[in-house]
């Protein structure tokens, strides 16, 4: 076969142009956000769920064909998004740094990333997150947020993304363990907990606290934090009074048989509870009341014998004997930011309380998300948070 000389000598130039740029050695690499990508950055700030694509400018400009190796310290805080070159996703609050390496030469770029306020119906993650999408590459969701207390966006409640049936509160000849919040389920486990052999006695809430998601405190709700649940299923938001009907807000309600919204026994809002339950049914999760009369278990006893539970009919309140099995349905939630520690450590939180003034200015919050003071402290359990901290939960 015959090649012309004229083809073989551009053929040779190509090669030869190639081998240059690859050997060209690189001098300088900088970073660069794609929308400016002629401006060099070290740092910026970044949204969980939020994205950015990064560029590099390399000089001499002969090597900018060169191939880029991209890296991240912590994709816990950041990650590449796959497909494109650069591209990084904001995972969990925190700092990383990735970095950019070019013929040997490497560039730092520096991203914060902050998580922005919750919101019901925003999806919960195991790296203690949460976003409007419940599937997202390289994060686990363990639950949907139903209430954000409303003086610390940043902090509120999630419902388990599955439920448990045929468990029983309790077993007859069990002993009443006082379990007697309507507001704080937490409170009840702890009392629930001081009963001899309660993981085996009182099978819907070890069913609750069995759960590790997130590294959080998983617990049967007590009754009025069903009735939270029920009113943003409804799109509304549970107050325990004064509420703003304009702003969606409702008040709580309270006794055995008395609904939200008296009149409307068995659906209330139901395209809001559809919505609600759509946005469960597709990341594959189960729906509340899927079968349209679903009576959930409170940890909240009533009476010697008898527990409460909430229908999600029109969210009224009912009494059934704990050891009945076939009525009602386990749900699990929990609060945030709140993580798993040893609640028994009373006399080392005791002391942080104690020291408080030494380290500098410390918030007390109670399981509903009220501020209150060391002084004002009843008995129950806390979270203490130091400035922007992780908050730390205790038992007082």
């Amino acid at each position: 076969m015959k090649v012309s000389l004229q083809r073989l000598f551009l053929t040779l130039c190509g090669i030869a142009g190639v081998i240059g740029a690859q050997a060209q050695e690189v001098t300088s690499l900088q970073i660069a956000v794609s929308t400016k990508p002629t401006v060099a950055v070290t740092e910026g700030k970044l949204a969980v769920g939020g994205t950015r694509t990064l560029v590099t400018i390399v000089e001499p400009a002969s090597a900018a064909s060169l191939p880029v190796t991209w890296s991240i310290d912590d994709e816990s805080i950041a990650a590449f998004v796959a497909g494109t070159p650069g591209k990084i996703r904001g995972m969990g609050a925190g700092v990383a740094v990735v970095t950019a390496e070019v013929g040997g030469v490497t560039a730092d770029y520096t991203v914060t990333v902050s998580q922005k306020d919750a919101k019901v119906g925003d999806f919960y993650f195991s790296n203690n997150s949460w976003e409007a999408s419940g599937i997202v590459d390289g994060k686990e969701c363990i639950g949907m947020i139903f209430y954000v207390n409303p003086d610390n966006k940043q902090s509120g409640k999630i419902v388990s993304l599955d439920e448990a049936t045929q468990l029983k509160w309790s077993l007859a000849e069990t002993a009443q363990p006082g379990a007697v919040s309507d507001i704080d389920g937490a409170a009840n486990l702890k009392a629930i907990k001081g009963v001899s052999g309660w993981e085996s006695n009182f099978e819907a809430e070890a069913w609750c606290a069995a759960k590790d998601g997130g590294n959080l405190n998983w617990y049967l709700p007590a009754i009025d934090e069903l009735r939270q649940l029920f009113a943003a299923s409804c799109g509304l938001t549970w107050v325990e009074s004064g509420a703003d009907e304009a702003n969606k807000e409702i008040n709580n309600w309270t006794g055995i048989s008395v609904t939200m919204l008296p009149g409307d026994e068995t659906n209330p809002y139901p395209e809001e509870r559809a919505a609600f339950n759509k946005k469960l049914t597709n990341i594959g999760a189960t729906a509340l009341n899927a079968d349209g009369t679903t009576r959930y278990w409170s940890s909240t006893e009533y009476g010697d014998d008898f527990a409460q539970l909430l229908s999600f009919e029109g969210g009224y309140a009912m009494s059934q004997p704990r050891q009945y099995f076939h009525v009602g349905n386990t749900r699990a939630i929990a609060t945030f930011p709140s993580v798993k520690e040893d609640l028994s450590a009373i006399d080392s939180i005791a002391a942080d309380v104690a020291n408080a003034e030494e380290v500098g200015e410390v918030e007390f919050f109670n399981l509903q998300g009220v501020k209150v003071t060391a002084e004002n402290m009843t008995s129950g359990i806390y979270v203490m948070r130091q400035g922007t901290t992780t908050a730390k939960v205790f038992v007082k």
